[in-house]
């Protein structure tokens, strides 16, 4: 079965799920990766992130996907997190 993993990062994304919805419809395998990046509420940066740790998680899931779904306010987290699955896991479609 193929598996697809999606992350995204400090709330709840709607078009994910239903997306995920569409893929478990589908006979995919999926699961889901959230982190918190920032507290946009409250304009807080989330210092101590470590984006080995989130790829690590990612990589835990045995992914054949990874969907990093995005907007312009946390493009460069889920860069940053691409780049270090990609250190772990160099073969993983993106």
């Amino acid at each position: 079965m193929l598996k697809i993993t999606f992350v995204y990062p400090d709330f709840e994304s709607l078009g994910i799920e239903y997306l995920m919805a569409i893929c478990l419809e589908n006979g995919y395998g999926v699961d889901y990766i959230y982190y918190q990046a920032e507290d946009t509420y409250l304009g807080m940066k989330n210092r101590a992130i470590s984006f080995q740790r989130i790829a690590k998680k990612i990589s835990d899931t045995q992914p054949h996907i990874v969907a990093f779904s995005r907007v312009t306010d946390n493009y460069r987290y889920q860069l940053s997190c691409a780049k270090a699955l990609k250190e772990i896991m160099h073969d993983v479609m993106m």
